[in-house]
């Protein structure tokens, strides 16, 4: 007496039973009956590597872009402007209006205040205030175009083997 896939008892194994997932290396179900899909299963693995590594980049841009932005000050200072959130990079592009407002005043004098991350307030001129804001949103904007091509990168990518391999650290070395 042996029990079949099914769990049935089939004592001269004369009832024919179809193929259950447990017998196949890669089952999927089509109509009727189990099929051995082993092309399925890659496709699916690597779309879902895909999309992990697509996560990841899409964090890596985040966390580098709240980083902040290094800065020469006009004063010699070199530390970071803030863009951790949309206040930050809003205050930004208040800096660059403000200064472009003012030079088409004509105002040439430092009287543009900026506070830094170290809480350190750096006077500018309004030629300074648009240099210093594009500046910033070059390197933000720089960030996008990095993820972006990390992105065609991933896109690209033809096996699981190739995605498991891929680094995404090395991808946005430099950036």
């Amino acid at each position: 007496m042996r029990v079949n896939n099914l769990g049935f008892i089939d004592p001269n194994g004369s009832i024919p039973v179809p193929a259950g997932p447990g017998d196949l290396a890669f089952p999927r179900w089509r109509g009727k009956e189990w099929i051995s899909d082993q092309a399925g299963w890659e496709a699916n693995r690597l779309r879902e590597m895909k999309e992990t590594l697509k996560a990841g980049n899409h964090h890596k841009r985040i966390a580098l872009t709240q980083s902040g932005v290094s800065y020469d000050f006009p004063d010699g200072s070199a530390v970071t402007a803030q863009t951790r959130n949309d206040t930050d990079r809003a205050n930004i592009h208040a800096t660059v209006t403000n200064g472009l407002v003012l030079q088409a005043q004509g105002v040439t004098d430092p009287v543009m205040p900026f506070r830094d991350a170290e809480n350190v307030t750096h006077m500018m001129t309004p030629e300074q205030a648009i240099a210093f804001g594009q500046t910033v949103l070059a390197a933000v904007t720089g960030l996008y175009q990095t993820k972006w091509a990390v992105e065609v990168a991933i896109d690209a990518l033809e096996t699981s083997a190739e995605a498991a391999a891929f680094d995404l650290e090395a991808a946005w070395a430099g950036a």
